[in-house]
């Protein structure tokens, strides 16, 4: 609505006209102007400052009394309020009173003074810095020192060894010799097998010398024939429900389950081998397998 005090277009006029327009006096005389609608883009920036200004604000409201009363006096060294100096300290560049709550670019180092940085998300981008837990639980591969490795050969200085894990404390897990091998048929984990002459491994039996000797234990599943998969040459094994044995028991070839062994000597007229022992625990086995066969008299 419009709230002129004279003729719109007149010398004397003065007040707005709706929304539009503004008529101002001037030593010249009228002057008519546009008014000028606020805009808020709410931009990036914008918000990272709104923000900033409402966790300032709560931080105010977080202070002790003593507190406030010291940002008081401060304030009045400056002829400002406590309130107004501590926002002006708190909002203001490195090194301001608090680091940027928002997020942002940092333009200066960090001294943590011996404080930690927790709860840090995984990495995603390259640049991201990592948790110790999620660093510790990568598998770390020095590629140059492998490929010096497998260029000159393994050789252990005079005084080392190779040492297996006897005393394997998770489920389906193996320490020893281990070696990516060729599935004639569908092949179960503690599963023992033999080379046949196609050159793939299958599940041995000690009821005929065809399918023998075992030479290797699958370490997991495979499920179709010419596929590959790890096994156990010679080492430790431990299977909580497949393998319940008693300690010290000697390990044979079974004569009626192909694939299986088991701490009963096979029956008369079928093949003996020799696995190895129920070693550490009930449910771990020391897989050596022997290459002699003794057949029992039938």
């Amino acid at each position: 609505m419009a709230k002129l005090k004279a003729p719109f277009f007149s010398f004397g006029a003065s007040g707005r006209l709706g929304r539009a327009l503004t008529v101002a006096r001037r030593l010249t005389g009228p002057v008519w102007l546009l008014r000028g609608r606020p805009t808020d883009p709410k931009s990036t920036a914008q918000q990272q400052w709104r923000h900033m200004y409402q966790k300032a604000i709560a931080l105010w409201h977080a202070l002790s009394e003593s507190e406030t009363r010291e940002w008081e006096l401060l304030g009045t060294q400056h002829h400002m309020t406590g309130y107004a100096y501590f926002l002006s300290q708190a909002l203001r560049p490195n090194p301001g009173l608090y680091l940027p709550l928002q997020g942002g670019i940092m333009t200066g180092d960090i001294d943590m003074d011996g404080h930690a940085i927790t709860d840090l998300p995984l990495p995603v981008q390259e640049g991201d810095a990592a948790r110790k837990g999620y660093v510790d639980d990568l598998e770390y591969t020095d590629a140059d020192a492998v490929a010096a490795a497998e260029a000159a050969g393994l050789a252990l200085a005079s005084g080392k060894n190779i040492k297996l894990i006897a005393n394997l404390t998770s489920d389906q897990t193996c320490s020893g010799l281990t070696a990516v091998l060729q599935a004639g048929e569908t092949i179960f984990r503690t599963q023992v097998c033999y080379v046949k002459d196609d050159g793939k491994l299958w599940r041995a039996q000690s009821n005929a010398a065809a399918t023998m000797p075992a030479v290797a234990m699958a370490c997991a599943a495979i499920l179709n024939a010419d596929d590959w998969g790890e096994f156990l040459l010679i080492g430790f094994y431990r299977e909580d429900s497949l393998l319940t044995f008693t300690l010290g028991d000697m390990l044979y070839v079974s004569d009626t389950v192909a694939g299986s062994f088991d701490n009963v000597l096979p029956d008369a007229g079928d093949f003996v081998q020799v696995l190895g022992k129920c070693l550490h625990d009930i449910h771990t086995v020391y897989f050596n397998p022997s290459l002699e066969l003794v057949k029992t008299p039938a």
